[in-house]
């Protein structure tokens, strides 16, 4: 092959397209999966970086990503009469029930 036939066949081939990120969703608006390939089902195209996160607390609301806000949930250990035996010099040592202790429980 010459290099002008090599070069004539290089013309020829068809330029690559920008690829689509997808976000599959039910009907609901709930994430199922993100794609690259077109698959049957509900989506919404997603830039480069919403598919690269793949971040499942969103949800599609009228066609668009939508947030959902995040409700801030602080558990906190308590002494009680319940719970898990710990040291009471320190409640990282786990200690039977016939050892001094503190229950601890959340």
């Amino acid at each position: 092959m010459t290099p002008e036939e090599f070069f004539a066949v290089l013309q020829e081939l068809p330029l690559a397209s920008d690829p689509i990120y997808r976000l599959y969703h039910d009907d609901q608006g709930e994430v199922l999966f993100y794609s690259m390939e077109d698959l049957p089902g509900a989506w919404i195209s997603v830039d480069s970086l919403t598919y690269t996160l793949s971040r499942r607390d969103v949800r599609v609301v009228d066609g668009r990503l939508a947030e959902i806000p995040r409700v801030p949930s602080v558990s906190k250990l308590r002494p009680g009469d319940q719970g898990t035996c710990c040291d009471p010099r320190d409640i990282c040592i786990v200690v039977t029930a016939d050892q001094p202790h503190v229950r601890w429980s959340i």
